[in-house]
């Protein structure tokens, strides 16, 4: 298949295979979030001071703000190529192309936005894992001629004044995260010690029940090493059980104790992904010869 780009129009169907990226920006909100999260009223597990929490929660809040409760993706297609023929753009099938045009062919960066709700995978999990889907969407118009933000606020603001843009978007779009420093991971054994005394706070909660102190206190002594080596769902599932039995006994309702240990589990798993990525930042910058064409992701599939 090849196409001009100067023929697609707004709506048409776009679907190609692409790898798919975090923008950025939804990771430095993921990430700091995530921390942000687990930190509160635990400062000195992490090396931060309140006076240093306090100074990074509004940064974070102001980048959501920015996002206006969208998910913003980034993907370079993975089975098409964009080539230049007599004057003129085309994105064509990668097995189409000959050694010639290969080495002149540039890279199709698809860039966009979903709403959250439309994945129903942890959506943290499909942008972070630089796998490849296949993309089902929406073209948003003719391939762009300015380097797409995902800060939609940025296009109000510049047609207000150009200056305003420039003072409030600016800051974010220079952040680069290949200069972020490397910090020092959490003990993992405090980390589950802290997941394991949230899980047992929480389902206490949601039981309604009133258990032994001392009976609680040993079970999550028991299970904080169990967690800190699991390497699989199920090692994790299994150390929150002398725990769950501690709060509420063998009987206790299971949906709610699923429930509540999912949501635990989901910010163990997190938190690993996080710090992983805090140690090794990886190159999220868009490649600068890259065509960019805007769509509006509808579906995305394997």
């Amino acid at each position: 298949m090849a196409v001009p780009l100067n023929k697609i129009s707004r709506g048409d169907i776009v679907e190609m295979e692409i790898e798919v990226r975090a923008d950025r920006f939804f990771e430095m909100i993921t990430v700091g979030t995530t921390f942000l999260d687990m930190m509160h009223g635990r400062e000195n597990l992490f090396g931060v001071s309140e006076a240093e929490f306090r100074e990074m929660a509004p940064m974070i809040e102001v980048l959501k703000e920015l996002l206006v409760g969208l998910v913003p993706i980034r993907g370079v297609a993975a089975s098409h190529k964009v080539v230049e023929i007599s004057g003129q753009q085309i994105v064509i099938a990668s097995e189409l192309l000959g050694a010639e045009l290969q080495t002149n062919a540039k890279p199709l960066e698809i860039v966009g936005f979903a709403e959250s709700e439309s994945f129903w995978r942890d959506l943290r999990r499909t942008l972070f894992s630089g796998s490849v889907f296949t993309m089902y969407a929406r073209a948003e118009g003719p391939v762009l001629t300015e380097r797409w933000s995902p800060i939609k606020i940025a296009d109000l603001l510049g047609s207000l004044s150009p200056g305003l843009r420039n003072a409030v978007v600016f800051p974010f779009e220079q952040l680069n995260f290949a200069d972020t420093p490397v910090v020092e991971a959490p003990d993992p054994l405090a980390t589950a010690r802290l997941l394991l005394t949230d899980f047992a706070a929480a389902y206490e909660s949601a039981t309604g029940a009133t258990p032994s102190r001392q009976l609680v206190e040993n079970a999550v002594v028991e299970s904080t090493s169990i967690l800190a080596m699991s390497t699989t769902i199920e090692q994790r599932r299994h150390a929150f059980e002398p725990v769950a039995n501690a709060v509420a006994g063998p009987e206790g309702d299971r949906e709610i104790l699923q429930r509540v240990r999912a949501d635990c589990i989901n910010r163990s798993s997190m938190a690993v992904s996080v710090h992983d990525r805090v140690l090794a930042p990886p190159s999220t910058e868009p490649d600068e010869t890259a065509v960019q064409l805007e769509v509006g992701f509808v579906a995305l599939y394997w």
